[in-house]
């Protein structure tokens, strides 16, 4: 008789439990749109909800939360600019975001005035060397590029960016070597990896 009740109430519990899982996992009619696709979708403790176009269930809206109707979310994609958005939602609705693509203006207005004079001229340089990369004068962008890895040793990008000139004009072990200097010093440059493994795949 016991094990049937305990059997019994188990059940019940499955029943009031199982309705409140799908409440969780249902969509409300809240939805991201954006004019690029996979968007990533963060809330204000980092914690990555989604990607566009993302309709959002009961979980992710309460992780959006910051206030009774108040949601914020930030929104990234590499090569764009992050963006952040704070909303006060009271019904379903479509909220359509844009991201702007990284600039050197960008730079220009936002990022160097922060930093030190060193670093701005670090970053300006890496910049105009980034404008040679499709000039004429191959030789003149190598020997800038090499200029600037003597004056900074641990810039990952520079020797990135070394690897994808020797690469293109078919200099492949000097392409190789560069590129291991990157990841040496920025393992998750995604860039280098993939160079890298042109070069592989190259060589089979």
């Amino acid at each position: 008789m016991k094990s049937f009740i305990s059997s019994l109430l188990i059940a019940c519990l499955k029943f009031m439990i199982m309705p409140s899982c799908s409440t969780l996992n249902q969509n409300l009619g809240y939805k991201i749109q954006s004019d690029l696709n996979e968007i990533s979708i963060y809330n204000s403790h980092g914690d990555f909800i989604g990607k566009t176009p993302l309709e959002l269930n009961q979980e992710q809206m309460q992780k959006l939360r910051v206030g009774e109707s108040h949601f914020q979310f930030y929104a990234k994609k590499e090569g764009f600019v992050d963006g952040q958005y704070s909303l006060v939602l009271f019904s379903p609705t479509t909220i359509k975001i844009s991201l702007s693509p990284l600039r050197q203006e960008h730079f220009n207005q936002w990022i160097l005035k922060n930093y030190s004079k060193e670093t701005n001229r670090m970053i300006k340089e890496l910049l105009e060397i980034q404008s040679m990369v499709f000039a004429s004068d191959r030789s003149l962008l190598e020997v800038k590029i090499a200029q600037f890895n003597q004056t900074y040793q641990n810039v990952a990008p520079a020797y990135t960016l070394q690897g994808s000139v020797y690469l293109r004009d078919g200099k492949y072990t000097e392409a190789r070597q560069s590129l291991d200097r990157a990841l040496s010093i920025d393992p998750d440059d995604h860039t280098a990896k993939r160079l890298v493994e042109e070069i592989e795949r190259g060589n089979k």
